[in-house]
C-alpha cells in the first residue's frame, strides 16, 4: 500500500507575520495540505534539510547581522521540533544547507559572500562547531575589484572523502 499522508516542513522569511518554521500534513490521495502550524520561531529559516534517518532538521537562520544554522530533533508523530543548538557564522545568513549521508557534516552556502562553511555534527544531531570555511576565490577577487560579485547558491557533499579541513 502506498503511503497517502506525509508530514512536511516549510522555512520562511520572517519580515511579515511569519514565525519561522512550520509543519504541515500532505494527503496525496485528496491532494490537500492541512494542519499548518508553527513549530520553531527563529529569524529567516529560509532553507531546511532533514537528516537521512529523518530524526533531525537543520535550518539556515539569521541572528542580528550574523547568520548560521540551527539543529532540531523531529517528533515524527506530532511534527514538533525540539531545539538542540545553533552555531553562528561571521557573515550574513546562508542561503542553503545540506547534510552528508553519514550525518557527520553540514555545509552551508552564503549567496552574498561566496563562502561555504562546514560544520561537524554530533551523533545526537547537535552541531559540534565550524570545521572549515572556504571562500570562492573569484568572489573574493571580484569584491576587491568592486565589480558585480559571484554568488554561491549550493553546497553539497557528494562523497565522504571530498571534505578536507582547511589549515
Amino acid at each position: 500500500m502506498i503511503m497517502a499522508k506525509y508530514r512536511g516542513f516549510i522555512g520562511t522569511y520572517t519580515k511579515g507575520d511569519s514565525k519561522g518554521i512550520y509543519s504541515f500534513m500532505l494527503d496525496s490521495e485528496s491532494h490537500t495540505v492541512s494542519d499548518i502550524q508553527p513549530v520553531a520561531e527563529l529569524r529567516d529559516p529560509t532553507y531546511l534539510t532533514i537528516s537521512k534517518d529523518d530524526q533531525f532538521l537543520y535550518s539556515v537562520m539569521k541572528e542580528a547581522e550574523a547568520g548560521g544554522i540551527s539543529a532540531f530533533s523531529i517528533d515524527k508523530q506530532s511534527g514538533e521540533l525540539t531545539f538542540k543548538n545553533k552555531e553562528r557564522t561571521a557573515d550574513g545568513g546562508p542561503c542553503h544547507i545540506s547534510v552528508d549521508t553519514a550525518q557527520r557534516q553540514a555545509l552551508t552556502a552564503n549567496y552574498h559572500s561566496g563562502v561555504i562553511t562546514a560544520f561537524s555534527l554530533h551523533e545526537d544531531g547537535s552541531i559540534n562547531g565550524i570545521t572549515s570555511i572556504a571562500e570562492h576565490q573569484a568572489a573574493a577577487q571580484i569584491r576587491i575589484d568592486k565589480k558585480k560579485p559571484t554568488h554561491t547558491l549550493l553546497a553539497l557533499l557528494l562523497m565522504k572523502s571530498l571534505l578536507l579541513p582547511l589549515t
